[in-house]
C-alpha cells in the first residue's frame, strides 16, 4: 500500500488538464504514456456513450483523425522499399483517370503535402453539401479532384496541406496491390505489430465492438452526437486505441526497418527549401523539443500522437468530444513528463537601429498575394506586426524574428511601399501589396450581384443584395453575408471563405474567384 502511494505521488498530474471532462455526463478523453516503452500513465476521462451511458476506458475505440495519415504513408513507403512503386512516379501512373493537370505531381509530393492539390472537403463544402451533409464515398471525393481545372500552385513550389493528398495515396495502395486498403493495411501493419482493436472505417454502417460515439456541443453547449458518416479512407477513418497507437509509435522507434526511416524524412520543394513534414508526420519542434507528432480531428473525434525521442516519452491521445484542442493537450500532457528545459538560446535579432523608429508608411492593410486574403500591419512596441508575427528592425526596410524569418520592403523610386516580401520557416516566401480599405455602397454592391458558375464546382451560386449586405447563396440554398475588406474582396466571416471580384477593362464584373485556406482561386463565372 505505501509503494502504491508512493509511486502515484511520483506520476506527475495530468487529471487537471481533462478536468472539464472528467464527468459522467460528458464525452472525454483515453491517455496513455510511456517511457522508453514502459506505461507510465493511463487514464480514461468521461464517457463513451452518452446515451447508455459507458465509460470510456483503455480499450475505447476512437477515431484518429489525420492521425491516421501517417499509416497510410507507410503502406506508401513498404511498396516503395519492394520496388511495386516509386516515390517518383507521376500518380497519374496509378490514377490515369486524373487529367493531364495531374502529371506532374509525384506520389513523393501527396506525402509531403507539395502537390498543390485542393482539399476534397473543401470544394464538397462549395457544393452545398460539406462533409458530415451527406454520405461521401472514395470514388465521390475523387470525382471532385478529377474536376478541377486548376492546382493551389505549381507541384513541388510551396507546402500546402490537403486532404486530398492522402485519398489519393490510399487509392494508389489499392491499384498497386489489387486489394482493398483495408486488407493491405490489416496484413502488412495491424497484424504485424500485434494491434488488434485497429481498422479502417471502409463502411461507416459497419459495428464496431467498445467504440465511442462522437459528440459536439451546439450553441446553448449541449452535447450533440457528431459522427463522421462516410467512407473516405487514408487521410483519416483509422478506428484504434491508444494502447495500439503505442505498439505503432514504438515500430517507428526502431530505424533499422528501412521504411520506417524514411518516415520521418522532410520533404522537400524544388528550389531545396526543407519542408517540416515527412510521412504523415509533423517534423517541426514541439514547445522547442525535437518531436515526431501529429494532431486530428473528424466530426467529434480528437487526437493527438508524439514522441520525444531524445527523451523517450510517447503520448497517445484518444477524444470523442469536439470541444477540445488536442494538438495543445497532449504537448502539454507530455511536458509534464519531460525535464525542465531552459528557455530557447536563439539568439535576439542583432539591430543597430534600435532608436529608429517603424516606418509609418508601413502599417496598413495588404493583400496576399497567394491566397487573396487581407494580412494587416502594424508597428507595435517598435516592432513590425504583419499579421500575428512580431519582426524587428535590422536594417532599414529590413525585418527579422528571433527564429529566423525575415520581411523585405520593396518601394517605387519616389518611395512608396510596393511590396512586403516575407520568409517561411519551411516554405516558400509570400508576398503582401498594399491594398486600401474598401466599402462600397448599395449601388456598388448591386452591381456585383448575380448568378455565377464553375467549371469546377457543380450548381450556381448566387450573390443577393439584401439591403445594404451582399450575401452569398450556395447551391443548396444555404445563406451567408459577405464584408468587404480591401479593394474588390470580400470574406464570409461564418465561414472563413474570401471572394475576390474580377472585372474587364471597362470594370464590368465578370467573374469570382474563391478561396479558403485549403483551396485556392475557385473561378466562378457570371451568367
Amino acid at each position: 500500500m505505501l509503494l502504491a502511494l508512493l509511486l502515484s505521488a511520483a506520476v506527475p498530474d495530468v487529471d487537471s488538464l481533462f478536468a472539464t471532462v472528467a464527468r459522467k455526463d460528458t464525452p472525454g478523453c483515453a491517455l496513455d504514456v510511456r517511457q522508453k516503452g514502459a506505461v507510465v500513465v493511463q487514464r480514461s476521462y468521461g464517457m463513451a456513450n452518452l446515451e447508455t451511458p459507458q465509460p470510456i476506458d483503455a480499450d475505447t475505440v476512437f477515431e484518429a483523425g489525420s492521425v491516421s495519415k501517417q499509416f497510410t504513408g507507410a503502406l506508401v513507403a513498404l511498396l516503395a522499399e519492394r520496388g511495386t512503386l516509386s516515390f517518383d512516379d507521376s500518380i497519374r501512373r496509378w490514377l490515369p483517370e486524373l487529367p493531364a493537370l495531374y502529371q506532374p505531381v509525384t506520389i513523393a509530393m501527396l506525402l509531403h503535402h507539395t502537390s498543390g492539390i485542393r482539399d476534397w472537403g473543401v470544394l464538397a463544402e462549395l457544393t452545398g453539401w460539406p462533409r458530415g451533409s451527406r454520405a461521401y464515398a472514395m470514388d465521390d471525393a475523387i470525382a471532385l479532384i478529377a474536376g478541377q481545372h486548376a492546382l493551389n500552385f505549381k507541384p513541388g513550389t510551396e507546402y500546402l496541406y490537403s486532404n486530398s493528398n492522402y485519398l489519393l495515396a490510399a487509392r494508389i495502395v489499392e491499384r498497386a496491390t489489387g486489394r482493398p486498403f483495408a486488407q493491405v493495411a490489416e496484413s502488412e501493419l495491424f497484424a504485424p505489430l500485434g494491434m488488434t482493436h485497429t481498422r479502417w472505417r471502409s463502411d461507416f454502417r459497419d459495428v464496431v465492438p467498445h467504440r465511442a460515439q462522437a459528440y459536439s456541443p451546439d450553441a446553448k453547449g449541449t452535447w450533440q452526437l457528431d459522427m463522421p458518416f462516410e467512407d473516405v479512407v487514408g487521410p483519416s477513418g483509422l478506428l484504434t486505441t491508444v494502447g495500439d497507437l503505442q505498439r505503432w509509435d514504438a515500430a517507428l522507434d526502431e530505424p533499422a526497418r528501412g521504411w520506417v526511416a524514411r518516415m520521418t524524412e522532410p520533404g522537400s520543394l524544388v528550389d531545396g527549401t526543407r519542408v517540416t513534414y515527412g510521412l504523415g508526420l509533423e517534423l517541426g519542434p514541439v514547445d522547442g523539443r525535437s518531436a515526431v507528432s501529429h494532431a486530428g480531428s473528424t466530426a467529434g473525434y480528437r487526437a493527438w500522437l508524439g514522441r520525444f525521442p531524445a527523451d523517450g516519452v510517447s503520448v497517445a491521445l484518444l477524444c470523442n468530444a469536439g470541444s477540445l484542442n488536442t494538438e495543445e493537450l497532449g504537448p502539454q500532457v507530455a511536458a509534464r513528463f519531460l525535464p525542465v528545459i531552459a528557455p530557447a538560446q536563439t539568439p535576439a535579432v542583432q539591430t543597430s537601429l534600435a532608436a529608429v523608429s517603424v516606418p509609418a508608411n508601413l502599417a496598413g492593410s495588404y493583400r496576399n498575394l497567394v491566397t487573396d486574403a487581407t494580412v494587416k500591419v502594424s508597428e507595435v512596441n517598435g516592432r513590425l506586426r504583419i499579421g500575428d508575427t512580431l519582426f524587428a528592425m535590422t536594417a532599414p526596410d529590413l525585418f527579422a524574428t528571433d527564429e529566423g524569418r525575415r520581411a523585405t520592403v520593396r518601394r517605387d523610386r519616389a518611395g512608396r511601399v510596393v511590396a512586403l516580401d516575407v520568409t517561411r520557416s519551411g516554405n516558400a516566401p509570400i508576398q503582401l501589396e498594399p491594398a486600401m480599405p474598401w466599402a462600397p455602397d448599395p449601388a456598388a454592391l448591386g452591381l456585383i450581384a448575380g448568378r455565377y458558375r464553375s467549371a469546377d464546382i457543380d450548381g450556381e451560386h448566387r450573390l443577393l443584395l439584401d439591403g445594404q449586405v451582399l450575401r452569398w447563396i450556395d447551391p443548396r440554398g444555404l445563406s451567408q453575408p459577405l464584408r468587404p475588406t480591401i479593394a474588390d474582396t470580400f470574406q464570409a466571416p461564418e465561414t472563413g471563405w474570401i471572394l475576390h471580384v474580377l472585372r474587364d477593362h471597362r470594370g464590368a464584373v465578370t467573374a469570382i474567384d474563391v478561396s479558403i485556406g485549403r483551396a485556392r482561386r475557385i473561378a466562378f463565372r457570371r451568367q
